[in-house]
């Protein structure tokens, strides 16, 4: 394989904060019964900015799989 078994563990954990954190912010998504229930409490829900991270997610992220991968 390309990629090591932990940098592969430390990406998933790094991207699914952010998604968990919004999902916090939006419990009634869990709940939802269909997708277009879903799409519509998407649409409908409260702080978007967090399914992209804060403002230095990417340079954060590019940083720890760099240290990760480097040593």
């Amino acid at each position: 394989t390309f990629f090591d078994k932990d940098l592969v563990d430390a990406l998933f954990g790094i991207s699914a904060t952010s998604i968990f954190y919004y999902l916090y912010r939006n419990p009634k998504m869990m709940m939802a019964k269909s997708w277009d229930e879903f799409g519509e409490l998407v649409d409908n829900s409260r702080d978007k900015k967090f399914l992209w991270g804060f403002p230095a997610y990417h340079v954060v992220v590019l940083l720890i799989i760099l240290y990760i991968w480097l040593t």
